[in-house]
């Protein structure tokens, strides 16, 4: 972006720079480091000019927009981190409760309040000899796990005090066939699950007055070998499956599972998959360490989906992928690399957060779109890590 005014603090409290973009933003910038700490959004035209208030608290802007917003220098802060020794963070969610859960494939999970930092955890022993929990429903009521002969089982899951407690629900019809993946949709009441040999499963939860249960709605015989990552749009008519190991998307009716396209760009392994919240968008990222962006708009009016776009600058395979609630935004994140923000609308890179981990498994949204939450961590040794961004601070005067 093009700098059109900068501003240094009077005081000496701690080393900043700030300066006003054509992209409607202010940065903020260690000048000691040469290291960019939070970018400031909010103003719908170039940024003309910024100075600090006496004191370095506050940071004023003036944009071509006619507006003079005033920014909260001090409400900069470092991500909230958690790491865990010897486990490896997966699954996010965020109850309609408020905080946040962070889970491992051991059933193992980390409760967090972003509003109230804490690096308390609340640990949950693995189950029944389960072998691996495989999908947390995003708003964190259910939990599927992989038994150790490969079998689909599913939990309600709730907090008790300073406890989280599963409780098992029926799946009637669920084989002992093996699951390589699964995966809840975003109103976490639809599961699909993939097994060995390429069937996929969707399976809906049914309320009763003393029990409820999950019923298979959907059989899909998709013929891939090994299916390692599942989605289904959130309209529920599009369902996007990759084989392991390959650069291709299949996409399949969700309804008569009927193959509706075969998305082909990337040259490696697709390993990140995510709709947009108007099902239109899907972005696929890979370990070519490209995002690319199909508009599947036409889909079930004959028209073949479109590449839109391939998002580039990334140096290593990128393994998250999510779009903002309002859908303006995609952010993806890459392994040992950083977490960037796309503007949908402009096609250009609007951020990026620091990352520097071994690998970024998941990334996800709170649901009002105000925090962003990464987990992943360090191979050797083990160490489990989840990362927690707050949307940045705005006060207009």
């Amino acid at each position: 972006s093009l700098v059109h005014g900068v501003s240094f603090p009077r005081t000496r409290r701690r080393p900043l720079l700030a300066a006003g973009c054509d992209d409607h933003t202010v940065r903020l910038f260690n000048p000691e480091k040469g290291e960019a700490i939070a970018v400031f959004r909010g103003h719908s035209s170039l940024v003309k000019a910024v100075a600090f208030s006496p004191d370095g608290k506050c940071i004023a802007s003036a944009s071509f927009d006619r507006t003079v917003k005033v920014w909260d220098a001090d409400r900069v802060e470092e991500p909230l981190t958690f790491k865990a020794q010897g486990l490896f963070f997966r699954h996010l969610a965020f109850p309609p409760e408020g905080g946040m859960f962070a889970g491992t494939e051991e059933f193992k999970f980390a409760a967090l309040d972003p509003d109230r930092p804490r690096k308390d955890q609340l640990v949950l022993e693995s189950v029944g000899g389960l072998g691996s929990c495989l999908a947390v429903s995003p708003n964190g009521a259910f939990v599927a796990a992989r038994a150790s002969e490969g079998r689909l089982h599913l939990f309600a899951a709730h907090r008790e005090g300073n406890r989280i407690v599963l409780r098992e629900e029926p799946v009637p019809g669920s084989t002992g066939k093996e699951i390589t993946t699964a995966e809840f949709d975003g109103s976490g009441t639809t599961l699909i699950s993939a097994e060995r040999g390429g069937r996929v499963r969707l399976w809906k939860r049914e309320s009763q007055k003393d029990r409820s249960a999950w019923r298979e709605v959907k059989s899909i015989h998709t013929g891939l070998e090994t299916p390692s990552d599942l989605r289904l749009s959130p309209d529920g008519k599009v369902l996007a499956a990759v084989d392991e190991k390959k650069p291709e998307v299949h996409l399949y009716d969700a309804f008569s599972g009927r193959e509706l396209a075969l998305l082909k760009g990337h040259w490696g392994w697709v390993i990140a998959l995510a709709f947009s919240p108007d099902s239109r968008l899907l972005a696929t990222g890979s370990v070519d360490r490209t995002v690319r962006l199909w508009d599947l708009s036409g889909l079930f009016r004959g028209k073949a989906p479109i590449e839109i776009i391939a998002f580039t600058g990334h140096t290593d395979p990128v393994a998250g992928l999510t779009f903002s609630p309002d859908g303006k935004t995609l952010v993806s994140g890459a392994d040992r690399d950083t977490i960037k923000f796309w503007d949908l609308a402009t096609r250009e890179e609007r951020a990026k957060l620091k990352w520097n981990l071994d690998e970024v498994y998941r990334l996800a949204f709170s649901p009002d779109g105000r925090t962003l939450a990464a987990v992943g961590g360090l191979r050797k040794p083990p160490i489990g890590a989840v990362r927690v961004w707050k949307a940045d601070s705005e006060k207009d005067r």
